[in-house]
C-alpha cells in the first residue's frame, strides 16, 4: 500500500510541497478552504478590482552568479495555471526545463547568434536535462508557482557551445529508469515508501557513457499514471505511458532482490513497444545495509549499460578472421580450482557466469578433485579481480609455468570461493 507520495526530483532532493503563509500586507488573490497563493504584486490586485484576469502565466530566469556551474541554471521561476494544480505542476516542470535551456543558450551565445537560434523541441530538451530541484513552490486549486534549479548533461553541448566542454557523443539513447524492489513474498514494489532502491536512484543517478538516464519523480502524477504490476502480466500500457510522459527512447526496468545471501539484479529494456529478455546480474558478498546494497547494485547496472552502449557503437566486423583476432586480444588467465564434491564446482561455475564484466571460461581438464581452465575477459587484470570478488571468488597466484621458450613463461592462478 502506498502511504505517501514522493516529491524527489531526478538526482536532487527536492523540498516537500508546501504553501507559504502570507507575508505582512500581502493581498491574497487566489484562495480556497485549504491553500493560498500569496504575495501577488499590487498591479495584479488592481487588475482584479477592474475585472481583468488575475492569474498570469510567466517564466522568469535570474542572471547567473559568478563561479556557477556552467551546466546549471538557477532561479527559474515558473507560474502556470490549468484545470487543477497537478496538471499545472506538470506544465511548470516542462516550462522550467525549456526556460533554463533558453537561458543557457543565451549566456553562451552572442546576441545575434541567440536571436537566430532554433530551440529544440521539449523531448530533445528533456533528454539533455540531468536533473532539477524545486527550491520552493506554492499552489492553489488551479495554479502552481515554483522556483527551479536545472542541471544539464554535457550532451547539451550538441546544441550549445560551452567553454571548457567538447561536443558530447551524439549516439546516446535516453532511458527512463524504473527501479523495482522485489520483496520476500515475490511481489514487486515501485512507488511504495519502503522502496529504498528508488530512493537511491533519485539521490544518486548514474552517469553512464552512451545513455541519458532519467529517474522518475515518484510524485502523484507518476503514481496515478497506471498500475506498474500489470507489466509483469504482459500489459505494457503503464510502461508506454511513462515513456511518453518523460519523453525517453526506452524504459529500463531494474529489479533488485537482496533478500537472500546474494544480491541479484534483473534488467529489462523496453524499446519500440517490446520488453527485452531478462539480463541477470549477480553479486556475491552482499553489503550489510540498504545504502551499501544499492551502491553495489548500481555498479552492476552501470557496467551492464556501458557494455550495451559499447555494443551499439562497435563497428560491424565483416570477416571471421578479424573476430578471432579480437577474441585473442582479450586478457587470458590460466587457473585451477580444487574441490571435494561436484556441487562446489557447479557453484563456482555459476559465480563465474554471473560476473560483471562477463568472463568466459575455457575448460582444459576436469576430474573428481579439481579443474584446470582459462578465464578470458575484455578487461584488464584489476577489473577481472574486482569482477571475481563481486562474485564471491578469490584469484591468487599459484606459481609460474615455464614452456620451451622464455616467451612461454606464464603465471597459473588458483580460484577459490571466498570463505572456504
Amino acid at each position: 500500500m502506498i502511504t505517501s507520495k514522493k516529491v524527489l526530483a531526478c538526482g536532487f532532493v527536492a523540498l516537500a510541497m508546501m504553501v507559504l503563509p502570507p507575508a505582512a500586507g500581502a493581498e491574497d488573490v487566489i484562495r480556497d478552504d485549504v491553500v493560498q497563493v500569496t504575495n501577488i504584486p499590487p498591479a495584479e490586485v488592481t487588475a482584479k478590482e477592474k475585472g481583468a484576469s488575475v492569474i498570469p502565466e510567466s517564466v522568469e530566469v535570474a542572471a547567473p552568479m559568478e563561479g556557477q556551474d556552467p551546466l546549471t541554471v538557477t532561479d527559474v521561476r515558473v507560474d502556470k495555471t490549468a484545470k487543477d494544480a497537478v496538471v499545472a505542476r506538470s506544465l511548470a516542470i516542462a516550462a522550467a526545463k525549456r526556460a533554463a535551456f533558453s537561458k543557457l543558450a543565451e549566456r553562451n551565445m552572442t546576441t545575434d547568434a541567440f536571436a537566430a537560434f532554433d530551440m529544440p523541441d521539449d523531448r530533445a530538451i528533456a533528454a539533455v536535462v540531468q536533473d532539477f530541484q524545486i527550491v520552493s513552490e506554492q499552489l492553489s486549486p488551479t495554479r502552481y508557482v515554483a522556483n527551479f534549479t536545472v542541471r544539464f548533461r554535457d550532451t547539451v553541448t550538441n546544441y550549445i557551445d560551452i567553454d571548457g566542454f567538447a561536443h558530447a557523443a551524439s549516439d546516446t539513447r535516453t532511458a527512463l529508469v524504473l527501479p523495482f524492489l522485489e520483496i520476500s513474498n515475490g511481489s514487486m514494489v515501485l512507488w511504495e515508501d519502503t522502496n529504498y532502491w528508488l530512493d537511491a536512484w533519485q539521490q544518486s543517478p548514474l552517469d553512464v557513457p552512451g545513455w541519458n538516464l532519467v529517474v522518475p519523480l515518484g510524485d502523484i502524477t507518476d503514481i496515478t499514471t497506471g498500475a506498474p504490476e500489470t507489466t509483469w502480466r504482459g500489459d505494457y500500457t503503464f510502461l508506454e505511458a511513462m515513456r511518453k510522459k518523460y519523453e525517453t527512447d526506452d524504459v529500463a526496468l531494474i529489479v533488485l532482490n537482496a533478500e537472500g545471501v546474494t544480491l541479484a539484479v534483473d534488467v529489462y529494456l523496453y524499446s519500440d513497444g517490446k520488453l527485452g529478455t531478462r539480463a541477470p546480474l549477480v553479486s556475491y558478498g552482499r553489503a550489510a545495509d540498504n545504502a551499501g546494497i544499492a551502491q553495489q547494485a548500481q555498479r552492476l547496472v552501470a557496467q551492464y549499460l556501458k557494455d550495451r552502449a559499447d555494443e551499439r557503437v562497435q563497428p560491424v566486423v565483416q570477416h571471421s578472421v578479424r573476430r578471432v583476432e579480437q577474441a585473442d586480444d582479450r586478457l587470458a588467465v590460466r587457473a585451477e580450482a580444487h574441490f571435494s564434491d561436484f556441487g562446489r564446482w557447479v557453484d563456482l561455475q555459476k559465480r563465474i557466469a554471473a560476473a560483471t564484466p562477463p568472463l568466459a571460461m575455457e575448460l582444459t581438464s576436469l576430474n573428481s578433485g579439481g579443474a584446470a581452465f582459462t578465464l578470458k575477459c575484455a578487461c584488464d587484470m584489476a577489473a577481472m579481480n574486482v569482477a571475481l570478488a563481486d562474485a564471491g571468488l578469490h584469484l591468487q597466484s599459484a606459481g609460474v609455468v615455464v614452456g620451451d621458450a622464455l616467451s612461454a613463461r606464464e603465471t597459473v592462478y588458483t580460484l577459490d570461493i571466498l570463505g572456504d
